[in-house]
Order: C-alpha cells, then sequence, then structure tokens
C-alpha cells in the first residue's frame, strides 16, 4: 500500500515538475502504482485465507493409554493435536482419530504477480528512458 502511495506522488512530481518529454514516464509510474495498489488488495484479499485447519483421520491401534483419553491442541507434538477420539473400533481392533493439523499457505501467488509487474515495468521504464535520451 505505501509503495503505491509513494509511486503515485512520485508520478505526480514527475508529471507537474518535468516538461512534456517526460510524460509517458510518469503516467508509466501512476500506472504501475495502480498496479501495485490493486496486487496489494489482492493479497490481502489472499491473506484471510492463509492460515487454516485440516482435519485428517488416522487408525491407530487401541491401546489402554489412548482409548477415551484425548489429547487438547498444542500438547505433545506441537504440530497435531487431537481434536476428538471417537473410541469405536473399526472391527480390525483399531481406534479412529481426528487429528487436526495446523496449516500455513505462503503467499507466493502475489510475491511472483509483483515480481512479473515490476520487471515488465521496469523493462518498460528503460525503454522510455533509452527514447527520451536518443
Amino acid at each position: 500500500m505505501r509503495t503505491a502511495l509513494s509511486q503515485f506522488s512520485f508520478a505526480l512530481v514527475v508529471l507537474r515538475i518535468f516538461t512534456s518529454e517526460f510524460y509517458p514516464i510518469g503516467a508509466l509510474l501512476a500506472c504501475y502504482g495502480a498496479a501495485v495498489l490493486l496486487v496489494a488488495v489482492y493479497r490481502r484479499y489472499e491473506g484471510n485465507r492463509q492460515f487454516f485447519d485440516r482435519e485428517e483421520e488416522e487408525q491407530l491401534p487401541p491401546s489402554a493409554s489412548s482409548v477415551g483419553r484425548g489429547r487438547r491442541m498444542g500438547e505433545g507434538d506441537g504440530e497435531a493435536g487431537t481434536g476428538s477420539i471417537d473410541g469405536q473400533a473399526n472391527g480390525r481392533g483399531s481406534v479412529r482419530q481426528v487429528v487436526v493439523k495446523k496449516k500455513f499457505r505462503t503467499s507466493g501467488n502475489s510475491v511472483g504477480l509483483l515480481v512479473g509487474l515490476s520487471l515488465v515495468s521496469y523493462s518498460a521504464m528503460i525503454v522510455l528512458v533509452w527514447v527520451l535520451l536518443g
């Protein structure tokens, strides 16, 4: 968000202070600022879904220590906890257990989008400066 605002302000400085030859550069900076703002909104939208829980069912062998007794989230190994143990054998002598695992998904989509956008924008900037000098 701050990057988009700084790009908008720099584009305004370029458009206001410099002569008309620099208008394409100012317009490019304004478009880049708008695109960075859209990526920031997309990242905020995706960020709400980065942390989630996933439930898995596991078959455990019956033992006196695990049947009828469940662990709370965070006890034991730190990565997985027991949501509930239903205590029912499935006919083969094992107990079905629901395990809740904490998952984290990175924001690689928005980072990749911003990298591609920046490469295109700065390549266009180099071309515009080259045309301006030549």
